[in-house]
């Protein structure tokens, strides 16, 4: 071939893959007329609660491999609404991957239609301890982290249909190190004010798994997603959740199709190595296009919602082959499938090569554990015994939480250095602890899952992605488990499980080097007793409505990790401000009179409790002749936000729970009690118990006692309206009642 017809090539080739010129919009009415946005007239009417609207969010993956490197793109418009947006947009971070690089990235700020451009924007280190401590490392550029894992698709040298990753332990070693940020500014930024921004990521490798929610915390007018991939890699684009039919462009195009004497196509599929891009050069690609327009924002303000992640329509494109290539047949395993992908046995094998007990990088936790578990009895005793000394001893630094995807790319740090430096990740705790109990002949197994805030496993989508946390399994009958949480972020008893993995499903992994063993278990639900809010009180009475006394608290389960979560952070001295956070009631303000006698949260504890003078505005107001007490003056965090509205949306409660409260109120000097009190009410149907007494406790004093019991985790919408909906109508209209006290 000629020069002159290579460098026609060449230009054809960039013609081809950069038609669009990456340049801002010259205005809003052009950005509106060039990408087809339905545009309200006054977005400030259109959207009156809004404090922001996304005008446009689009993604652009471009990876058909002729000659140039894989384009990760994204165009973002929003204008600001109200005032409480402003510092939320003012700065804009945008993480990319160390070895990646930003080719272009430009930002303008439009202010009654003048036009500024933001020039200078910053390439920075990640600063987890100051400016990112909310960092979550995104798996929005999929291969920068996952091209990282060792070599695990189809090793046999034989097969054609193959890829090649590298082997490298970078990704455990230096994950915060492989990141940087591109931070943007925007200058007088205001109510009114335009912010756009636009950049572009050139890699060397093909992105894997890209993942695009089409719903956010603002209005968008429109989201697009669209990718550009090469037809010799095979991508899946399940989407999940949508509630109505997106606009979807699904099209082939092949052009160019090279012929070279030493390609091996098979399928459309060819051996390519994703660390050597010039191995795959290009064999035509599939446009995939999906969008949507004018969609509403979460809607967040609504009390117990499902997950944002089971709401949400989402995208998710991933390489069919980096998950499907698992020859062997499943009669071998034990393996069910009520819950997952049938392709999860192979990233389960590479999971466990990852974490497999070595006695050489173990030797000391053996040790240790051995003396700790020596005295103790039963299995159960033993595990619990190293449980709750890995709690007291070994921190767990809360690295989990910043990753998205963390076990596609992981590999636990060894015992014997978690031992020596005293702290690592949630998943190094677990495999502390498998290693060490396993050494000394007591089997526990890891099992992979997820948190109820990530929403329910998806079967389409990549199963070592969904995963988030891992526990500790001692089956304790043949395939029925016993479960231990390795870490939790305050003390608690060893047998404690947060209340985010109750009832959620996962896979116990019982595999070895040369065998697949896996379980489908479900974690536990706790019962509504063992989680158990009781206060009691005495007050008295003021002629203004207000009330004084004492209130004694006492906290099991969930209602004790949570007192502790609230009050662990804050000083002594703050602790009293924060305190009635967890406590409801029809009363208008609940204040701490003086210090607050709680609990050590530093201390561990199946209960907390905590005691206060407090005194309380708004139990009663002036009436025609006398005060109108409310007759329910403490309620419970539930049915304070459920008043039996018919919903939308299924109704998902943090956890199952107890309320109780007692109260003894006396009487304000002057003031008598009515001569009759209304009659106890009990209302109970499956999984609810609601139970409210008044009673004369002598000439001057009332007792006050209610429960309010909720035995379920979930309630789907239509079930919660024909059943349940008139239940919390009926309680809340007997906690609206209110009693004379007539003066005398």
């Amino acid at each position: 071939m000629s020069r002159q017809i290579k460098t026609l090539f060449v230009l054809f080739a960039l013609l081809f893959t950069g038609s669009r010129l990456f340049a801002l919009s010259q205005s809003l009415s052009s950005l509106v007329a060039e990408k087809k946005i339905i545009m309200p007239a006054n977005l400030s009417a259109a959207y009156p609660d809004a404090e922001a609207v996304i005008i446009l969010d689009e993604r652009t993956i471009e990876q058909p491999r002729i000659i140039y490197p894989v384009n990760f793109s994204e165009h973002v418009v929003v204008q600001i609404l109200k005032e409480s947006a402003i510092e939320k947009f003012r700065t804009v971070k945008i993480p990319y991957f160390r070895e990646a690089s930003v080719t272009d990235i430009k930002a303008q700020i439009i202010n009654d239609a003048q036009v500024t451009e933001v020039r200078d924007i910053p390439s920075r280190e990640v600063d987890l301890a100051g400016a990112d401590k909310d960092f979550e490392f995104p798996i929005a550029q999929g291969n920068n982290i996952f091209s990282l894992r060792p070599i695990e698709i189809a090793d046999d040298p034989t097969s054609t249909d193959l890829l090649k990753l590298t082997e490298n332990d970078i990704f455990h070693k230096k994950k915060a190190e492989s990141w940087k940020i591109r931070e943007i500014t925007f200058p007088d930024l205001k109510v009114g004010s335009i912010i756009e921004y636009e950049y572009r990521i050139e890699d060397k490798r093909i992105i894997l798994y890209d993942r695009y929610y089409f719903q956010r915390q603002y209005p968008a007018l429109k989201l697009k997603y669209t990718a550009l991939n090469a037809l010799m890699m095979r991508f899946a684009y399940p989407v999940n959740s949508f509630a109505r039919k997106p606009e979807t462009v699904f099209e082939s195009r092949f052009d160019n199709i090279e012929d070279n004497y030493n390609m091996r196509v098979r399928n459309g599929l060819r051996t390519v190595d994703l660390n050597q891009p010039d191995n795959y050069q290009f064999f035509g690609h599939k446009y995939f296009e999906l969008s949507l327009d004018t969609m509403p924002a979460f809607p967040a303000h609504v009390p117990f919602l499902p997950p944002f992640a089971d709401m949400a329509p989402r995208l998710d494109m991933f390489l069919r082959e980096s998950i499907a290539l698992w020859q062997k047949s499943d009669v071998d395993y034990r393996v069910r499938r009520e819950n997952f992908s049938p392709n999860w046995n192979f990233p389960m094998y590479r999971i466990t090569m990852n974490s497999l007990v070595k006695e050489g990088t173990s030797r000391a936790a053996k040790e240790k554990i051995g003396q700790v578990i020596a005295s103790a009895s039963s299995p159960e005793e033993k595990v619990s015994a190293a449980v709750a000394w890995v709690r007291e001893n070994l921190k767990d630094n809360g690295e989990m939480k910043r990753w998205d995807g963390y076990f596609w790319g992981a590999s636990p740090m060894a015992p014997d250095d978690l031992l020596r430096k005293g702290q690592g990740n949630a998943d190094d705790i677990t495999h502390f602890l498998v290693s060490a109990l396993n050494l000394n002949d007591l089997y526990v197994y890891p099992m992979y899952t997820k948190g109820r805030h990530r929403g329910k496993f998806l079967p389409n989508v990549t199963i070592e992605t969904q995963f988030d946390a891992s526990m500790v399994a001692l089956e304790t009958t043949s395939r029925k488990f016993r479960f231990w949480q390795p870490s939790t972020d305050v003390p608690l008893p060893a047998d404690y499980l947060d209340c985010d993995y109750e009832g959620v499903n996962g896979i116990v992994n019982q595999s070895g080097e040369k065998d697949i063993t896996i379980q489908n278990a479900q974690l536990p639900v706790s019962n509504a007793e063992q989680n158990v809010f009781q206060v009691q009180g005495n007050l008295s009475l003021n002629a203004d409505g207000s009330a004084s006394g004492k209130l004694q608290q006492e906290l099991t389960g969930h209602f004790n990790a949570r007192m502790r979560r609230l009050l662990d952070p804050v000083a002594e001295t703050g602790r009293a401000a924060l305190w009635p956070e967890l406590i409801a009631g029809t009363f208008g303000e609940l204040k701490v009179q003086g210090a607050l006698q709680a609990d050590d949260t530093k201390k561990i504890g199946d209960k907390f409790t905590a005691s206060a003078e407090v005194r309380l505005t708004g139990i009663a107001s002036p009436g025609e002749g006398g005060l109108k007490l409310n007759s329910t003056i403490l309620g419970d965090l539930y049915t304070a936000q459920l008043k039996g509205q018919e919903r939308e949306y299924d109704v998902v409660f943090p956890h199952t729970a107890d309320f109780q409260t007692s109260l003894e109120i006396t009487l304000p000097a002057g003031y008598a009690m009515p001569d009759s009190l209304p009659a106890p009410v009990e209302l109970k149907t499956r999984g609810v118990y609601y139970n409210r007494v008044l009673a004369k406790q002598g000439p001057n004093t009332l007792l006050v006692k209610r429960e309010f019991s909720m035995g379920l985790l979930d309630i789907e919408a239509g079930n919660y309206n024909r059943r349940f909906a008139s239940v919390f109508q009926q309680i809340a209209d007997t906690d609206s009642w209110t009693l004379l006290l007539k003066k005398q």
